[in-house]
């Protein structure tokens, strides 16, 4: 875990503070609004421990801005689908504690069980350097897309536009 690439827009990272922590799941376009713990996140009947690699898209060819881990997660679906995402549903935008948004079509998160908001990394609590207490996986994109320190998951009616396109 230690050797772990860690690439991030900040200076100082956010330090959160996993007690109080909730995420908000919701959304314009969604008809269930929920918060959830870290708590509910680790207990969620959902949960899986997949293998996963990340690659920095500033990485070079035999660079070492690629690592993987084992991530325990729970899949970004499940939490879209109880949220009950409205016909009118464009984006699954994740925003984190500081100011970092990502967005990815509803129908693609629908698509693609792979997707995973991850609270584990190689058998401990995921660190703060890697997002804890909660971060977005996107499997077969850029590390960008992987929002750290997650605090809100939100269904759109429109596109979003991201804290890059910003």
């Amino acid at each position: 875990t230690g050797a772990h690439y860690v690439i991030d827009k900040n200076i100082d990272n956010p330090e959160v503070d996993t007690d109080d922590w909730q995420l908000s799941v919701g959304g314009e376009a969604a008809e269930n609004r929920f918060e959830m713990t870290l708590d509910d996140l680790i207990g969620h009947e959902d949960s899986v421990e997949r293998p996963l690699t990340l690659l920095c898209i500033s990485n070079r060819v035999g660079g070492n801005l690629v690592s993987t881990g084992r991530w325990r997660a729970v899949p970004l679906a499940s939490l879209v689908e109880r949220a009950s995402p409205t016909d009118d549903g464009v984006d699954v935008v994740t925003r984190a504690v500081d100011g970092y948004s990502e967005a990815l079509p509803l129908s693609y998160v629908r698509e693609h069980s792979e997707l995973l908001v991850a609270y584990g990394l190689n058998g401990e609590t995921l660190p703060t350097k890697h997002g804890a207490p909660a971060r977005l996986l996107v499997p077969g994109h850029y590390g960008m897309k992987s929002t750290k320190w997650l605090d809100a998951i939100e269904v759109s009616t429109s596109d979003h536009e991201s804290y890059w396109e910003e």
